[in-house]
C-alpha cells in the first residue's frame, strides 16, 4: 500500500471552523458545516457548488450522497431534511436526529435505503426509505454486545451492513436475512471500518490517526499505515477495487493505492 502523492492533502485548511466534514468520492464532493451553514465543495475544482444558510435552526449533522444527487441536513430539533443538489430545493422530511458522524450514516439508492444510528440511542440501528423518509426496519444491538456503534458501513452488492463499536468488535450483518453472519474482535479503538469485498480485506481507522487492514481470508494484519498523524480517522471509503480514501478530522484527505 503507498500513499499517491504523500505530499498532496486536497482541500487542507478549509474546513477550520466547521463543525463536521463528510465525503463522497465517487462524485468528488465534500461537505463542511457549523451550527447554521453548510457548504458543499468539488474536491477537483476546489470550487464551492452548494451553501446552506438557515439561522433560524441549529443544524446537528449534514450528510452529501455518493451521487452527488442530494444533502441531508438533521436539525436540533428532531427534523431530517432531504434537499436535491442538482435542483436546489428540498424533497422530503422525516423525524430523525443522524448522528454527527458521516461514518454512522450510509445512503443506497440502489437499495433506496437510508440507514443510521439512532440519536438518542447509539445501539440502535434505523433505516428509512431513501424515496420518501418512511421508517423501514430498525436493529436493537444490546444483545450483540454492542452498545455503542462507532461507524456502519454497507455493501450493496452482497447487502451486508458491517457494523463497528468503539470497544473494536465488528459485526457483519446480513439485511436481507435480518441477522449477523459474522462477528470479529480486533482489538482495535475503532473510528470507522469499511469492508473491501475485491480483496476480502477489512479496513479499519483508529482514533490515533492510523489504518489497520485486516485480511480475512488468512486472519492476518496485511498492514499498519500511520495515515493523518494525531489526527482521528474520520471517514474511510472505497473508490475503486486499487484505491481508497482516507479523511482525518482536521479536514485532510489522502487517496491510498493497493499493491
Amino acid at each position: 500500500m503507498s500513499d499517491e502523492n504523500p505530499n498532496k492533502n486536497l482541500l487542507e485548511g478549509k474546513f477550520e471552523n466547521s463543525t463536521f466534514v463528510s465525503l463522497a468520492p465517487k462524485s468528488n464532493l465534500i461537505a463542511s458545516h457549523d451550527r447554521h451553514t453548510i457548504e458543499v465543495w468539488d474536491v477537483t475544482t476546489q470550487a464551492k457548488v452548494f451553501e446552506f444558510n438557515n439561522h433560524g435552526r441549529i443544524i446537528h449533522s449534514s450528510f452529501v450522497s455518493n451521487d452527488g444527487e442530494s444533502i441531508f441536513i438533521s436539525f436540533n430539533d428532531g427534523f431530517t431534511w432531504a434537499w436535491s443538489l442538482n435542483k436546489n430545493r428540498l424533497l422530503y422530511t422525516f423525524s430523525a436526529i443522524l448522528s454527527i458522524h458521516s461514518r454512522c450514516f450510509v445512503l443506497s439508492p440502489k437499495k433506496n435505503m437510508i440507514v443510521a444510528t439512532d440519536h438518542e440511542n447509539r445501539g440502535f440501528i434505523k433505516a428509512w426509505s431513501y424515496s420518501t423518509g418512511e421508517e423501514l426496519w430498525n436493529i436493537d444491538l444490546s444483545s450483540y454486545s454492542i452498545e455503542y456503534v462507532m461507524s456502519l458501513a454497507l455493501v450493496e452488492s452482497l447487502n451486508i451492513l458491517v457494523i463497528s463499536s468503539p470497544q473494536g468488535h465488528i459485526i457483519f450483518w446480513d439485511m436481507s436475512a435480518g441477522q449477523s453472519v459474522r462477528s470479529i474482535q480486533s482489538g482495535e479503538a475503532i473510528e470507522t471500518a469499511v469492508w473491501d469485498k475485491h480483496d476480502n480485506l477489512l479496513i479499519i481507522g483508529n482514533r490515533y490517526g492510523n489504518i489497520r487492514i485486516l485480511d480475512l481470508n488468512n486472519h492476518k494484519d496485511a498492514l499498519l499505515i500511520s495515515a493523518h498523524g494525531r489526527s482521528r480517522i474520520e471517514a474511510i471509503s472505497i473508490v475503486d477495487e486499487h484505491k481508497f480514501v482516507s479523511a482525518g478530522w482536521h479536514g485532510t484527505l489522502k487517496l491510498w493505492a493497493k499493491q
